[in-house]
């Protein structure tokens, strides 16, 4: 439907200072086995990266997650002990203040969309 819109989140980093995504990190969430950058308020949204992660075909469900269960990450890795998986843009250099994150279709093409937590590994500038 080309009506439909695009499931996803804009990320408003903390401090309000400009920052350098190198990461997108995405925790499964416990109940959904099928849902799996601007300078400036008036800019236009900079395409960083696009494509798959990882479990999009997997034809297994990834494990889920236990809800209330906090998230001890670093930048180098996400929380072994939780469910995730995650893409890298190393190559991004450019600071952005906010990040607009889409999410065009769910692993299996179901109509719901569900993450436990997502991070924007980086670093403020």
């Amino acid at each position: 439907d080309s009506t439909a819109e695009t499931s996803g989140l804009i990320v408003y980093p903390a401090l309000e200072r400009l920052s350098v995504a190198k990461k997108l990190r995405v925790y499964a969430h416990n109940n959904c086995p099928n849902c799996d950058g601007r300078v400036d308020e008036t800019s236009e949204w900079v395409m960083i990266s696009e494509g798959d992660l990882p479990w999009r075909y997997v034809t297994s469900n990834p494990a889920r997650n236990d809800r209330g269960l906090g998230i001890a990450s670093t930048y180098e890795s996400g929380d072994s002990r939780r469910s995730y998986t995650e893409v890298t843009f190393e190559e991004n250099v450019a600071a952005f203040l906010h990040y607009k994150v889409q999410f065009p279709d769910s692993r299996n093409g179901g109509d719901a969309l569900q993450f436990s937590e997502v991070e924007l590994p980086g670093y403020l500038q």
